[in-house]
């Protein structure tokens, strides 16, 4: 999940520095019409962080059983779904900005590069997150134990 966390990390960050340096090349201004591509990042940003958020937990609440290969089954569905609705809006803020080569349309990018970086999975976030005591948690933290 590290892996996956820091490939969408890489390509919000890849597509959106891709979108700046083919801009740069660009000699043009934004047009009245395109002052619409500034917000729609923004609204998107607004919807998918909270809702990544309440689909994160409701995922993670309505796992199925209480084995620990259960549960983080149930949590690397969780985390793929709430990293890929918070990659959306730095994609879009990257893409938003090359159609009208406005640079407030850009913000949301490090936002959700942010968000991405500050949510990869650590043992210790596993442990938190799942609410795992005893045999779980200590199977987690050690290196050699066999999860599934």
């Amino acid at each position: 999940l590290r892996i996956l966390s820091l490939a969408m990390a890489g390509a919000v960050l890849f597509f959106t520095t891709t979108m700046v340096i083919l801009r740069l090349g660009e000699a043009q201004t934004m047009e009245e019409h395109t002052v619409i591509y500034r917000y729609v990042p923004y609204f998107f940003s607004f919807i998918s962080i909270p809702v990544s958020t309440f689909l994160f937990k409701n995922t993670i609440g309505k796992r199925t059983g209480n084995s620990l290969k259960e549960k983080l089954i149930a949590y690397r569905s969780a985390h793929i779904l709430r990293t890929a609705l918070i990659e959306t809006p730095g994609l879009i803020a990257g893409a938003m900005f090359s159609i009208s080569g406005d640079w407030i349309a850009l913000i949301p990018a490090p936002i959700a590069l942010l968000f991405i970086l500050l949510n990869i999975p650590t043992s210790d976030r596993i442990i938190q997150e799942l609410a795992l005591e005893g045999k779980d948690a200590s199977l987690l933290h050690h290196p050699d134990s066999v999860l599934y």
